[in-house]
């Protein structure tokens, strides 16, 4: 059965083809909060990081995004100055402290880009 990421997915190493893209945010708020959720997920349970939702979505500082909203104006145009995925993870890499290869490729794919070849 397939199922939409990130808010469906139930497992990080699924099989990837049982896991479409999510579809492409519309906000920076957004972003931010799919952003957190991958970083969270990559740590802690997956079901306790969704029950306890709402206080991490509060609690969640994200000066990096608002630093990236002054140098580009939206998060969505700093990833499209990448010409590919994988140069998308690697700047994901280098700009967040706690996203590591993994968590930038499903992040990436949480936002609606192919990195799975889905």
């Amino acid at each position: 059965m397939t199922h939409r990421a990130p808010w469906e997915c139930t497992f990080a190493k699924e099989e990837p083809s049982r896991c479409l893209p999510g579809k492409r945010p519309r906000t920076d708020r957004e972003y931010v909060e799919i952003l957190s959720l991958c970083i969270l997920q990559a740590g802690l349970s997956w079901a306790g990081v969704r029950s306890s939702w709402p206080r991490y979505r509060r609690a969640f500082f994200a000066r990096e995004f608002e630093r990236i909203r002054e140098e580009h104006g939206t998060f969505g145009r700093y990833l499209r100055t990448v010409k590919s995925d994988k140069e998308a993870c690697a700047m994901l890499q280098e700009r967040f402290r706690h996203v590591g290869p993994y968590t930038a490729e499903f992040y990436l794919h949480c936002v609606g880009h192919s990195v799975y070849g889905s």
